[in-house]
């Protein structure tokens, strides 16, 4: 009972140094909570998408809030050392102060359990009617089951845990004299080695080069190069800060004519000491607010981009997309396209068709090329260039300009290569060499999927036999004698695309046409793709990535804020003393002030600019990845950027005026 009144006492005697860790752990429990609540509910666990989304944000705010909570914890261990070492000196043992600490975090943990329960309840109802709005279906109820609460309490029982171990053995492990002086202890001093700054900022520089080349190919080992390049402006952020900062100011106290001058003599000798101490919060900090636009302007792009996306890929108030398959030559296409079109009661004239073959190859920008040496099946359809073959009529048909294909050239186009192209000879897979006529832009075609981003390319033929001829001599007479036991009416792979327009009524029609049609028979296949449902299957995606980048995002900017703070009050305490041995020799308390000002104004926005630089510089690495996973980025991205940019600066300065406000409070004391 003595041991539980010491607590209780002591929660009340220093809830100022155990406010930041209550707010920081009930906010992260809060919001893994309510993320838990709506991921189990059964409307959402219907959905297609978004369990997984939910799934990945939970792991994601999980390990955060592991990161953070352990981060202030630390924190709060240092600031009651002192009281613990007090302890130790009127004869408490380690194993009573021991348990003191150990039932005030057990309190704590009760609070932030029972409490962040009840928030999070709330929560996640407001929050679910957001999310449902977002996608548009029409429950608005969120079953409030155990299963919603038991994994947020049993990953927070496990972090409580790990904390009282820590606590239990960093008691026993210090003497009084240590549990005293603790709280005192300066950090280390980062190596001031030049070497190994530069190398943190050719690091960021290699990064920024990446990011500006959009002259390699979207493949799998793009996106591996991009995750890479990621972590190399994390690397080099660290570096940087670490490092190069304090070489520089090092540089700059021993230039003798720079550093002996009244405006340069305090700020510079104060900022090698801060930086001493802050350069891993500093790299910390930019790290996680460049964590914060990227996640945010991401998300937020991919929400606005829906309307325009389905624009492009349905334009002229056109609203579905029907691709008929396995057909022999243009002739049974549009015999089975007008049967097709007929049976549902529309009219052909409204649909724009096109004759093409498809296939997808690891293309490569060289003078010469072979079709035949690049191809592999599966790796191809992975990692390969998503190719059409069409014919010279369906180009110039479509309203393309006007090409002229002498014998022996193809026209191509390459999303990727079409500012560079250095291809001049094609062979093509039946062996025949081609000269290549390059098109400056990318045609305009009837084709759905051209008109969603990605690693394209386009080859023109003089007419439909050279097209058969490539058909036939890239596919195998397996795969057709399997599927349609030689039947000549279907031999072939040739695809038939046909974008057009159609009531809800005559949609219905060819969906129920397409669910009951009988996969044995020989007949061609085709698939049909409404505006509409594209529209909700893009919601049940980018309604919920929004919503989680939000959040995610807010717990990359509650990191960044409790770090700042932190060390605000860590370095407001160590300062005092120093700045008035100043005041004591002369200094007036407007030049503390004012030197005061300049070193939290450099501390603070040094780590925002640096972060702006680095998403300034990956917009358009971000932009190609929008771009080729179906997302139509680059009227969007740049706007969304600079409206978030400019919100986040105010947040941060914000966080800037109040945490700055306690530095000062602290000094003034």
């Amino acid at each position: 009972m003595l041991y539980l009144k010491l607590a209780l006492g002591n929660l009340k005697k220093a809830y100022q140094a155990y406010l930041p860790f209550i707010l920081s752990s009930t906010t992260l429990f809060i919001l893994l909570n309510t993320i838990n609540m709506i991921w189990l509910a059964p409307d959402i666990q219907d959905r297609r998408t978004t369990p997984t989304i939910l799934k990945f944000a939970f792991w994601t705010i999980a390990i955060f809030a592991l990161i953070i909570v352990h981060y202030s914890h630390n924190f709060l261990m240092k600031q009651r050392s002192k009281e613990f070492g007090l302890y130790s000196v009127i004869g408490m043992n380690r194993k009573r102060i021991a348990i003191v600490a150990i039932l005030e975090l057990f309190i704590v943990f009760t609070v932030i359990m029972l409490i962040g329960s009840l928030l999070a309840t709330v929560l996640a109802k407001f929050l679910y009617l957001i999310l449902v709005n977002m996608i548009e279906i029409d429950n608005f109820e969120i079953g409030l089951t155990a299963a919603g609460y038991r994994g947020t309490w049993f990953f927070f029982t496990g972090i409580f845990i790990s904390l009282l171990v820590i606590t239990w053995l960093k008691i026993h492990k210090l003497s009084s004299l240590e549990l005293l002086r603790s709280n005192k202890t300066p950090e280390k001093e980062p190596k001031s080695n030049a070497l190994i700054g530069f190398l943190g900022v050719l690091m960021i520089i290699a990064s920024y080069a990446f990011s500006l080349n959009d002259k390699i190919p979207f493949t799998q080992e793009y996106i591996l190069y991009s995750f890479l390049a990621v972590l190399s402006v994390i690397f080099g952020t660290y570096l940087f800060f670490i490092s190069f900062l304090t070489w520089l100011l090092r540089k700059r106290k021993n230039n003798k004519n720079y550093f002996y001058k009244k405006k340069h003599f305090i700020p510079t000798a104060n900022m090698l000491y801060r930086m001493k101490q802050n350069a891993f919060g500093l790299a910390n900090i930019t790290v996680l607010a460049s964590m914060v636009m990227a996640t945010v302007i991401a998300t937020a792009s991919i929400f606005l981009s829906i309307n325009d996306s389905l624009e492009r890929a349905y334009p002229n108030g056109k609203n579905i997309s029907l691709d008929i398959w396995s057909l022999r030559d243009r002739t049974k296409a549009e015999e089975v396209a007008t049967d097709l079109v007929t049976e549902i009661g529309a009219e052909l004239a409204d649909f724009d068709g096109l004759l093409y073959y498809q296939t997808y190859q690891n293309l490569e920008n060289t003078e010469n090329f072979s079709l035949i040496d690049v191809f592999s099946n599966s790796d191809s359809y992975v990692n390969g260039t998503s190719i059409y073959f069409i014919s010279l009529v369906d180009y110039e048909k479509s309203g393309n300009p006007a090409l002229s294909l002498a014998d022996g050239q193809i026209g191509y186009y390459h999303t990727t290569y079409h500012t560079n192209l250095k291809t001049t000879q094609m062979t093509l897979f039946d062996g025949s060499v081609y000269y290549v006529i390059p098109l400056a832009e990318q045609p305009d075609l009837p084709l759905r999927n051209l008109r969603f981003p990605g690693n394209t390319a386009i080859i023109i033929l003089p007419d439909d036999q050279a097209l058969m001829e490539q058909m036939i001599a890239h596919q195998t007479e397996d795969f057709v004698s399997e599927v349609y036991a030689n039947n000549p009416d279907y031999y072939g792979f040739f695809f038939y695309s046909l974008l057009g327009r159609v009531t809800d009524e005559q949609y219905q029609k060819i969906a129920d046409k397409s669910d009951n049609r009988d996969y044995q028979a020989q007949s061609p296949f085709f698939w049909a793709s409404y505006k509409q449902e594209e529209y909700q299957n893009k919601l049940d995606f980018t309604g919920p990535f929004l919503f989680i980048g939000v959040i995610i995002g807010f717990s990359f900017l509650m990191g960044a804020c409790l770090i700042m703070y932190y060390k605000q009050i860590s370095e407001g305490h160590e300062d005092r003393k120093a700045y008035k041995v100043l005041q004591e020799i002369g200094m007036s308390k407007k030049m503390v002030r004012k030197t005061i000002s300049n070193q939290i104004l450099l501390i603070f926005f040094a780590p925002l600019g640096l972060a702006v630089i680095h998403i300034g510089f990956a917009m358009p690495l971000l932009i190609r990845l929008l771009n080729d996973t179906g997302v139509f980025a680059d009227s969007i991205v740049w706007p969304t950027a600079s409206l978030f940019i400019l919100v986040f600066i105010l947040l941060y300065y914000l966080v800037y005026r109040v945490t700055s406000r306690t530095y000062y409070k602290i000094i003034e004391r």
